[in-house]
């Protein structure tokens, strides 16, 4: 078993050679040609550009030569670095990001330490670095997920291990560098990122994680396959966390609240400098795309530590109710088809006061929401008409494919199809927030004849 060491929390593998001091006349191989790899040019339609400049550009016409001479450039180097007896030999490692695990040596280090040695101006650093890098394996990191549809001034802490933060308040970093207002994305930027996710955000989750292999040797066998898997699982699961508390946070704004990028930042030195050398980040699948543009809704978020502290107090059973509603809720307010908007909310409704029954669904949802929301006669008759309109809207676009136009009459008074789906909207939120206050669904049987 190989010797480690600890620094910053993370743990090195000592096994792992760090280069020697050498005599400042005598240079290793290796240096020689990455001093000649940072000396050399790409020929652009701009003129020549350094190699490690243009390996960082977003301009097409500089990256793409760039990357190409670089191909070149590391089929000279690898083998020297394959026989370097301060590295290890044949065999693979691999780093931990978001969602995956990224190749590190011998893919991507010859690339890796060019872009250190750009930004320390030394080579002999850049070495050192990179093996510090290899050496390390467990420690801290942050995930971090950016929000759509929201805009905060101050941190949050939603949880004890999650913050709300407003994009300035982010570690600087590379991923966050493509986030900001005005960044110049270059072709990372195009038809094939939704705007929704290219858009600057208005915040930020972060979430903090202790892995066991942040950088590893990659030996498939199903020992390293179970171990890997605890790392996963963590990471999966706040992921989760993420996803839920976007729905929850919707319930407290006007717009519906979206996880967009993620990307993960480590806690290490030289781990965060690997990570910005990456800028990788991914894109959480999105299913629906609001058509209109963000709106930067100052969120009210006076209320949301206590709905997400509502929501975890939840059973199981409970929770995969409230996930149906939030998602259908948070769904609705995405659409700009009103047909569609009333098939979501009579779907979020429905998952949580309707029951097992399958017969009198639309009676019993509108007369269990309006007993449920409304503290007199008046009140529970407005939720009535709304709840009672919604059902019709979503049963002639089920059974018809007709779009809602009429106008129907809330407490006696016309109103049109728009504003009364604005409002069953508000009145599934709000329904949303009572059951989790009350922490579970009532008992029906007991409740639909209680005075």
């Amino acid at each position: 078993m190989s010797d480690s060491t600890k620094a910053q929390g993370y743990t090195r593998d000592t096994s792992i050679q760090m280069p020697e001091r050498r005599s400042e006349t005598i240079l290793d191989e290796l240096g020689i040609a990455l001093n000649d790899a940072m000396a050399s040019s790409v020929q652009t339609p701009y003129g020549p550009v350094p190699l490690a400049s243009a390996l960082e550009s977003t301009d097409i016409e500089i990256s793409r030569p760039a990357s190409i001479q670089l191909n070149t450039i590391m089929k000279k180097i690898e083998p020297i670095l394959r026989r370097d007896n301060r590295f290890p030999g044949d065999d693979n490692y691999v780093i931990r990001s978001a969602i995956t695990r990224s190749g590190i040596y011998p893919n991507k280090s010859i690339e890796a330490m060019l872009y250190r040695a750009k930004k320390s101006g030394s080579t002999p650093d850049a070495i050192a670095w990179f093996l510090r890098v290899l050496a390390t394996k467990n420690g801290n990191v942050n995930l971090v997920e950016t929000l759509w549809g929201l805009s905060i001034q101050e941190p949050l802490q939603l949880t004890e291990n999650i913050q709300l933060l407003p994009l300035s308040k982010l570690p600087e970093s590379a991923q966050k560098k493509f986030f900001v207002p005005g960044a110049s994305r270059g072709f990372k930027c195009s038809w094939t990122i939704p705007k929704v996710i290219s858009d600057s955000p208005g915040g930020a989750l972060v979430g903090q994680l202790e892995l066991k292999y942040c950088v590893h040797k990659n030996a498939p066998g199903q020992q390293q396959w179970d171990e890997l898997a605890k790392d996963q699982n963590l990471i999966s699961g706040l992921m989760e966390e993420f996803h839920d508390i976007a729905m929850l946070i919707t319930l407290v704004g006007s717009n519906p609240v979206i996880g967009t990028a993620i990307w993960m930042e480590y806690e290490d030195a030289d781990l965060k400098c690997y990570g910005d050398f990456l800028s990788s980040w991914v894109a959480r699948s999105i299913e629906t795309i609001p058509r209109a543009g963000q709106v930067y809704q100052r969120v009210d978020l006076s209320e949301i530590q206590n709905i997400i502290l509502d929501f975890q107090r939840l059973n199981t059973q409970a929770k995969l109710k409230v996930r149906v509603a939030l998602e259908r809720f948070n769904l609705a307010l995405r659409r700009s088809s009103l047909g569609d908007r009333a098939i979501d909310l009579s779907i979020a409704l429905e998952s949580l006061v309707g029951g097992n029954e399958s017969s009198e669904v639309t009676h019993k949802v509108t007369t269990r929401t309006a007993r449920l929301l409304g503290s007199d006669l008046t009140q529970r008759s407005r939720i009535r008409d709304i709840v009672k309109a919604t059902y019709t809207y979503r049963s002639a676009m089920v059974h018809n494919g007709q779009q809602p136009t009429k106008a129907k009459k809330i407490l006696e008074e016309k109103t049109e199809a728009k504003e009364i789906l604005k409002q069953a909207c508000a009145v599934c939120a709000d329904l949303i927030k009572t059951i989790l206050r009350l922490g579970d669904t009532p008992e029906w049987q007991n409740f639909d004849i209680a005075p």
